[in-house]
């Protein structure tokens, strides 16, 4: 089966957020770690995945800073007590991970999804090369 942007869509997005969603029903007596963190970390790869789709994968460094900083800036903002909740340092290291698990698995997508220049089908890129551009300055420049 071919991967299509379709599927790398609802498997990076929709899957991550149902699951993330499903953790809250779980009663109040089950680990902290399922629904605090793991549904947070869910929410922060469907996020990343969310504009990396949209850019097409080719993503301006303003957005990618904006991204990463967002997260950080809202436990900020708990913490200052201006917007409401606990701030948890734990947050930001799961919203990190899970950053970094999104562009990985954009990465590995990337290897399957059908090339759309000439240049591509001559070279393709190995998934390390494509995480770097990720990182660097987005794919398919």
């Amino acid at each position: 089966m071919r991967i299509t942007k379709g599927w790398c869509a609802g498997l990076t997005v929709v899957v991550p957020l149902l699951t993330g969603a499903s953790l809250y029903l779980l009663p109040p007596s089950s680990s902290p770690v399922l629904r605090n963190h793991l549904a947070d970390g869910l929410w922060a790869f469907a996020f990343l995945s969310t504009i990396l789709i949209i850019w097409d994968y080719r993503l301006p460094p303003v957005w990618k800073v904006a991204a990463l900083a967002l997260p950080a800036a809202f436990e900020g903002l708990q913490l200052l007590q201006l917007v409401s909740g606990t701030p948890d340092w734990m947050d930001i290291i799961t919203y990190f991970l899970f950053f970094g698990l999104a562009l990985l698995t954009h990465a590995l997508f990337l290897t399957a999804l059908p090339p759309k220049h000439n240049y591509e089908k001559e070279q393709k890129p190995n998934v390390v090369a494509r995480l770097c551009c990720l990182f660097s300055h987005g794919y398919r420049q």
